[in-house]
């Protein structure tokens, strides 16, 4: 019986981020997204490894769990060798979509000046940080 208990508490605080924090916290960036975009939403990532996609799909199912956004777009702009490939992924998403909408770099690693050129920068400094997620905010018109 001592067994079966300890089991449960142990099951009980990982599931609740008691005893174990994951490195990224998708819950919290998603909420940062419906507080601050009122406009349709593109997330993009540079994809590298699993470590991307795995993140991305922690966003995304928080984003279901949660039911705050409403269609919410998703990039994973693959990264070779050459950084530049995921740039021009990202600049030909941007071209493809409807306006307005607003663009969440997510861990992009990769020039984007070319890409964004058409996007207006916010000041991400002034909003909070999120755990696992260094992420910049354009408003594209």
């Amino acid at each position: 019986m001592l067994i079966w208990l300890m089991g449960f508490l142990s099951a009980v605080t990982v599931i609740c981020n008691l005893g174990y924090q994951k490195y990224y916290r998708p819950d919290l960036f998603v909420q940062l997204i419906q507080q601050t975009s009122s406009t349709p939403v593109l997330i993009a990532t540079t994809h590298k490894t699993y470590i991307h996609t795995g993140e991305m799909m922690g966003v995304a199912r928080e984003i279901k769990l949660a039911n705050l956004l409403q269609n919410p777009l998703f990039l994973l702009a693959h990264q070779g060798q050459d950084p530049n490939t995921s740039t021009i992924a990202l600049a030909n998403t941007l071209k493809k979509l409807p306006r307005p909408f607003d663009l969440w770099l997510v861990n992009f690693h990769a020039p984007v000046a070319e890409a964004v050129k058409t996007c207006v920068t916010s000041d991400t400094k002034s909003m909070p940080s999120v755990d696992g997620y260094e992420y910049k905010l354009y408003h594209c018109q």
